[in-house]
Order: structure tokens, then sequence, then C-alpha cells
């Protein structure tokens, strides 16, 4: 039969279990207080007390009932335990007490921590060295119960709580290993064995040494945790300063420094070792950074296509308006001007309605395209001038010619009028105006001549 009675584990399993739940308590500290209770329940000895349950659960549930505890004990006691301490607690005689003394005492000088004196009473009268080997082995059952729950917290840890405890428990398991005397080991346990056959446990130089370097890898983990979690901090404490930062100014040289921080501390992040509890927080982390990364990153790059644009835009504008200045212009340039304003305008329908400055942009759309009109209507005219000068200069020749043949011929006054018809349809501010002017005068004349 086990240390712990099948009754007072059900009754503590659920009371835990319980408890757990209405205080909130991660999986990994209720399953590592069960894992106490199944392995007292597979142990061999005493029914174990109230204050050997009390010291299971107190580490880990430290405001864990202490009616359940009393309950859990009281049911586990056998009836043979509860005989035995009525009739221990049944008079003595002072006799009795005084041998007890002076046994205890000479059992104490038996078991003195000098290995000359344990050696030789090891090999004469092992059996004084129950208590040293008691001692011994709760020592080791310690160590090895402690590195057991410090490998089970740290490995399935949830929270940074878990980690202190596994902490605290790898402190515990070395202290049980200190209390260990190294120079016995192989020596007095084989002998002491040999009094009853066996041992439950095996307590050897090379036992030992695995509990030593089962201790040191989860110091290393530990540090490695430690080393995560600052690392984690940090870069979530630096990622959220920039992400503050280009929220309240997305423009300028600060948002640009901004998105600079944000995409290095996302890196950091990245960083962190998976397989930590830092690590497990981080890929959370970078999930969430990363999508509010990309609408700033976005917003800043969109800002920025924008503003190139329009200053792409306006520089068009410009060029196109100095070319049109002091007119009249031949055809060439007012077509020249009207190229520029329709790469001005280009420029501008590249940026789309999700862009920043969407609404500014057509404004100054719509400024140019009226500018492109009216250097159109400008163009056309000049067209519009030139060949109606042309036409003008033609019909003269023809006329001068006719006029030579016959100057009395009625169809002269028809021909002078068609020309200034034609030299009517040039208009104001064209290269061909002051031309057509004098022409005009030149066809009025000699139609209001006798």
């Amino acid at each position: 039969m086990g240390r712990l009675s099948d009754r007072a584990y059900r009754q503590l399993k659920v009371a835990i279990e319980s408890h757990c739940r209405s205080k909130n308590i991660s999986g990994a500290r209720r399953d590592l207080a069960l894992l106490r209770l199944e392995k007292l329940r597979r142990s061999a000895g005493s029914p174990a007390s109230y204050r050997e349950l009390r010291a299971i659960v107190e580490d880990i549930l430290p405001d864990f009932e202490e009616a359940t505890l009393r309950s859990a004990a009281k049911a586990n006691r056998s009836p043979q335990a509860a005989r035995a301490a009525t009739l221990l607690g049944w008079g003595t005689g002072g006799a009795i007490a005084l041998t007890l003394l002076g046994f205890t005492g000479f059992v104490a000088l038996a078991n003195t921590p000098f290995p000359p004196v344990r050696r030789f009473v090891a090999d004469k009268a092992p059996v004084l060295l129950l208590p040293s080997f008691f001692q011994m082995d709760a020592a080791y059952r310690g160590a090895i119960a402690a590195v057991e729950q410090a490998d089970q917290l740290v490995d399935k840890a949830t929270t940074p709580a878990d980690l202190a405890l596994g902490r605290t428990k790898v402190t515990e398991a070395q202290k049980h290993l200190d209390r260990l005397p190294v120079w016995a080991l192989g020596y007095e346990p084989q002998r002491m064995c040999g009094l009853w056959g066996g041992c439950q446990f095996k307590f050897t130089l090379d036992e030992f040494e695995n509990a030593r370097k089962w201790i040191a890898r989860l110091e290393a983990r530990l540090f490695q945790e430690d080393n995560a979690q600052k690392a984690y901090l940090a870069a979530e404490t630096a990622a959220q300063a920039a992400k503050q930062q280009h929220r309240t100014n997305p423009n300028g040289p600060e948002g640009t420094a901004a998105i600079a921080a944000w995409q290095a501390a996302i890196d950091t992040l990245r960083t962190i070792p998976p397989e930590t509890l830092a690590g497990k927080q981080a890929i959370a982390k970078v999930q969430t950074h990363e999508r509010d990364f990309r609408a700033a990153a976005g917003y800043a790059l969109g800002n920025e296509k924008v503003g190139t644009a329009i200053a792409a835009a306006k520089e068009f504008a410009i060029r196109a308006a100095q070319t049109t200045q002091s007119p009249p212009h031949p055809a060439e340039v007012w077509q020249n001007s009207a190229d520029l304003w329709r790469a001005a305008i280009a420029e501008l329908e590249r940026i789309k309605p999700d862009d920043p400055d969407y609404v500014g942009s057509r404004r100054l759309l719509a400024t140019y395209a009226d500018n492109l009109g009216q250097i159109q209507g400008r163009l056309q005219q000049e067209k519009t001038a030139v060949q109606a000068l042309a036409r003008a200069k033609t019909l003269i020749a023809r006329w001068r010619s006719s006029a030579a043949a016959d100057n009395t011929n009625p169809a002269l006054l028809g021909d002078l009028q068609e020309i200034i018809n034609q030299l009517d349809q040039v208009k104001l501010g064209t290269s061909a105006t002051q031309e057509a002017e004098e022409l005009r005068k030149f066809a009025q004349a000699k139609l209001t001549s006798p």
C-alpha cells in the first residue's frame, strides 16, 4: 500500500482542481501538485501525515484550504497508525526517557559526518547509521523531486510566474544535493541496503552526476529564458514607442525615424528563440505589429508617392507656363505647351482615391485641365490664322494677276471681298495678326478706290 490512500488521493485531486479553477491558476502548477500526490501514492512506507501533505502543496498553492488537508490526512491514516499514536500518548517512565536520550546521543556520535568514524561504524555496525542513511535518502529524493518539478514548470511554462517557481525549485534541488556526502557515494548505501535486501533508489556517483547535469541544464534554460524575456520586453517597448511616435507625427523626419525604429523592433522580436516563453509571446506580437506596420508604412509610402507625383506635375506645369510667355507664338510652341500640360495631368492621374491628399490632387488636376483647354484653344487659333493668311495671300496673288490683265473686270471686286473674309478669320494675338492687318488695309483700299 502506498503512503497516500486512494480515498485521500481522490479527495485531494478534486479539491486541487476546484481550487485552481476558482483561483485561475495555471495548468502547470495544478499538474505539478497532482504529480507529487501521484508519486506519494506510489511510494511505499507509512501513511503521509498532515504536515507532509501541507509541504507538498504549500509552495505551489500557498492558500490551499487547511480543512481539506486535515480531512485528507485523517482519511489517510491506517488503523495501525491510529493505535500506535494512542499507545504513544500513554505515559512513559523517566527511565525510558533517559535510556532513549542516551541511545540518541550514541547514535548521533556514530553518525558524525567524519569519514573515518563513518566508515568504521559502517563496517562494524551499519544499523547505527540509519539516521544518516535516512537523511541521505531524503536529500536525494528531495533533489530528484525538485528537479522533476522544476523541469515540468520550465518546459510547460505559460507565465513568468511559472518560470520563477521553476527557478525556486532548481535552487531547492541544488540545496538537497549539497547535503549529500559525495565521499560516501557508492559505499555506505550498498552496505545499508544489504541489511534489508535492497533500496528503492540508486544512490550512486553516476546518479549524483546525472542529477547535477540535470540541474545545470535547467539553470542554462532559465538563463536563456531570462535573456529572452529581457530582449522581448525591450523590443516590445521600442515597438510601442515607435508606433506612438508615428501616430503622433506620421509625416516628416520624425515619421520616417519611427518607421525605421518600428521595423528594427519587429526584427528583434523575430530573433527571440521560439522555444522560450518570451519567444512564444513574441510570435503573437510580431503578427500584430506587422499588421499595424504595413498599414503605417503603406501610408508613409503612399504619402511619399503622392508628394512625388504632385512635385513632378508642378514641374511640368511650370515648364508649360514658361513656354507660352510673351505671345504670340507659332503653333509648334503652343503644341509643346499642350504636351507639357498633358504630362502634368498624367502625373496627377497616378494618384488613387485611397492615397493621401487625393482631394487636393483633384483640385490641382482641374486647374491643369482648364489650362490645357486654353492652350489647345490658342493652338487652334494659331493654326486657323496661319491657314487663313496663306489662303488670303494666294487670293491676292490671283487678284493682282487678273487686275494686270483687265483692270475694269467686275469680278475683281468679289475677289477683294473674299480676301477680306479670309483675313477676318485671323484672330488677334496670333503670329499672323500683324501681316493680316496690313493685307486687310490693302484689300480695303483697293475695294473702296474708284
